[in-house]
């Protein structure tokens, strides 16, 4: 065989191993982004293997407050977050976040990751910033949004 045809099948191979790494990257991001989207599509798969717990900061750590139970509020806080324009980005915040949403799967058939959302209100917008802890990924909550979220948070 040739030098050039060992070289070009050399590069070929190391073409096809890039290429590959690049998918699998792609593939985890498009993976974690369908389970975000999932998880706001219907009341059914809430109430056979979610739960949504809502945390505060109580001096150095957070304490889980509430557990929703009700399929209509969890149905409106999946929607909320499954709108959010998120930003591939590490945010750095400088405080704490006021409240900690963590999305557990309680089916052991399923494959999920628990998600986090980490959320700090806004004093001058009123409007709500969220880091989806874990995933690199920071947003907002429209208008609407934080409003539905704060009135949710409020009746705890």
């Amino acid at each position: 065989m040739e030098i050039g045809m060992k070289v070009l099948i050399f590069m070929f191979i190391i073409s096809l191993s890039a290429l590959m790494s690049c998918n699998h990257d792609d593939a985890q991001r498009v993976t974690t982004e369908k389970k975000v989207e999932q998880l706001s599509e219907g009341p059914l798969a809430l109430k056979q293997n979610m739960q949504l717990l809502f945390s505060k900061k109580e001096r150095k750590s957070y304490t889980a407050f509430k557990k929703i139970t009700d399929d209509e509020i969890a149905t409106q806080l999946l929607s909320c977050f499954a709108k959010v324009e998120w930003i591939d980005a590490k945010a750095d915040m400088a405080r704490e976040p006021d409240y900690k949403l963590k999305i557990i799967n309680t089916d052991p058939t399923i494959s999920f990751e628990p998600i986090t959302y980490a959320l700090w209100r806004t004093p001058i917008t009123k409007s709500f910033e969220v880091i989806m802890e874990g995933h690199n990924k920071y947003g907002k909550l429209s208008e609407s949004d934080s409003e539905i979220m704060f009135a949710i948070l409020s009746s705890l």
